[in-house]
This record gives structure tokens, sequence and C-alpha cells, in this order.
């Protein structure tokens, strides 16, 4: 049972190498597409007429679409492979750090707020951001149209562990959906954009930082992800 397990462990580890060296790969000849397609629409935009024009649009957002898959490919294998050390983060610091420094988060016109005192707890840093900026980042894409996005960050402590919640006033996720959402590449909404990759980052970060995650959702009442975490000694 042993030797099966540290086989089936080295197979697993080997796939994950494998899909990251290709996802690395992959980068490259995109890049070189999207670039040419671009010098081709500044250069030879006026001959190629209106219907080339749009090709050449149609190529670059494909190209543009295909890379952000392949950088979220590469950070799910990322968390997959890497080994996470856990170490003592304020939590409220580090949420607040993180909203700082996100500029995605600045440019849409929301709510994002941290409600109450936020715990110090055991964490990976590199984990941490991809769980709560994927969140976040949903909570501020998944809008009905002209609504101001809310977002509420907060936090419970419960038997030593943190409850940290990322509550958002989106368009919601019918309770059939709630497993769903994990999976790579499902994409409940598609009309929004987005590679149906970033949940699956987040389950597997929280999962290798020895905790799970939850989803309380009904369509049109928003939705709140809840994952624990270990609280970190008062020191």
């Amino acid at each position: 049972m042993k030797e099966r397990t540290a086989k089936l462990q080295e197979t697993v580890g080997e796939l994950e190498a494998f899909s990251y060296s290709i996802s690395h790969d992959l980068r490259g000849p995109l890049r070189v597409m999207q670039s040419f397609a671009e010098a081709l629409r500044e250069d030879c935009g006026e001959a190629v007429g209106v219907a080339g024009q749009d090709y050449i649009r149609r190529i670059v957002n494909a190209a543009v679409r295909m890379d952000r898959i392949i950088q979220d490919l590469l950070g799910y294998s990322r968390i997959a492979r890497t080994e996470l050390v856990l170490e003592r983060v304020e939590l409220g610091d580090f949420v607040r750090g993180l909203l700082d420094g996100y500029p995605a988060f600045h440019d849409h016109k929301a709510d994002i707020l941290i409600e109450g005192r936020l715990p110090a707890v055991m964490s990976n840093p590199a984990a941490l951001t991809q769980c709560l900026a994927n969140l976040i980042g949903n909570g501020l894409k998944f809008v009905a149209r002209g609504e101001r996005p809310v977002i509420r960050i907060s936090a419970r402590v419960e038997n030593a562990r943190a409850f940290v919640s990322v509550a958002d006033s989106g368009i919601g996720i019918p309770e059939r959906a709630h497993e769903l959402i994990f999976k790579t590449f499902y994409r409940h909404e598609p009309g929004y954009e987005g590679t149906g990759i970033g949940l699956s980052i987040v389950r597997k970060a929280v999962e290798r930082l020895g905790g799970r995650i939850t989803v309380d959702s009904m369509p049109g009442r928003g939705t709140t992800f809840t994952f624990d975490l270990p609280l970190a000694e008062k020191s």
C-alpha cells in the first residue's frame, strides 16, 4: 500500500511538473503571435480594410485570453507543486497591503470593507494572496450591470482557527453549482470575463494550507466564501 501511494504521488508530481513546463513554454510563441498581430494592425491597418482589422482584433483578443488561461494554469500548478512554508501573518495588515498593492482593485467603482478585527494566523503569504485576490476579484467582476460592487472581508475565531469570509453583493450562484464552480475551467456565467480556473486555485491553496472552503450563495443575493486557517500563537 505504501509503495502504491508513493508511486501515485511520484506520478502526480511528474504530471504537475509536465503541466507547468508545457504551460510555461506556450507563452513564448503566443506572445510572438500577439506582437505580430498588433504590429500588423498598426502598420498595415488601412491596407487590410475593415474586415481585416476585425480579424486582427479577434486574433489579439484570443491571444490575450489564451495568455490569461496559461497564467492561471501556471498559478494552479505552482500552488500544487510548491512546498508551502507557514509563517505568522497579521491578517488585518496583510489584507490592507493586498488591497493597496493591486491596481485592479482600484479601477472599479466599488466598496471593499474590512469588518472588525482580523486575527493573526499561520499561513503562507503567496498562497493566501492567491486566495484573497481571486475571491475579491470575483466579487468585483460578477455583479449585475450598472451595480456598484460591495465586498466585505471579516473573520471569526473558533476552536483555535480563523474562519475568513469574503462576502460580495454580486449576482449569486444557484445551489446546484456550488460544487461545480471549484472545478477547473467551469464557468457558470459565460457572459463575464474569466478563465474558470480562479476558484480551482483558491480551493487548492486552501487545502494545501490545511483548511477547507465553503460557499453560501443564492441568485440575486450575493455570495460569501469562507475558508479556515490555524490561529497564530499570541506573541
